[in-house]
């Protein structure tokens, strides 16, 4: 599977074209070649989308408590202790956050209201941007 994953990827990732698969490739590589460090994702990739949508300061640790919260809809706290990777399920309550019906209902209304509205503007080209 792993051999697979690497050929693909070889195929795919331009740094990677011309090079043979070793022993000691990474999985995930950044675009030069190097270790993948979850710290400068963060930092170059989700903070920025996240300043766009109006969050000034996105951590992982808000992250996982989003997730604890919504995989209450879907499974178990057992199954959100998994995904966390906590030994002790008192750690996955420490994440997740009880939201009512009635506060969920007004923000899924409120995101449909403005959905709407973006969607009903005209979109314009912003001179210098590449869309």
């Amino acid at each position: 599977m792993i051999t697979t994953w690497l050929s693909i990827r070889n195929i795919a990732d331009p740094y990677h074209r011309n090079r043979a698969t070793a022993p000691n490739d990474l999985l995930f590589p950044t675009e030069i070649g190097t270790p993948f460090r979850i710290g400068n994702y963060l930092k170059r990739v989700l903070k920025p989308i996240a300043a766009k949508a109006g969050i000034p300061d996105l951590t992982y640790r808000a992250l996982r408590r989003t997730f604890a919260t919504e995989f209450q809809r879907h499974g178990s706290p057992k199954d959100a202790q998994a995904q966390l990777q906590h030994s002790k399920l008192e750690m996955t309550g420490w994440y997740m956050r009880q939201i009512p019906e009635s506060v969920r209902a007004a923000v899924e209304h409120m995101d449909s209201e403005m959905r709407q509205m973006v969607d009903s503007k005209p979109h314009r080209k912003e001179p210098g941007r590449v869309q």
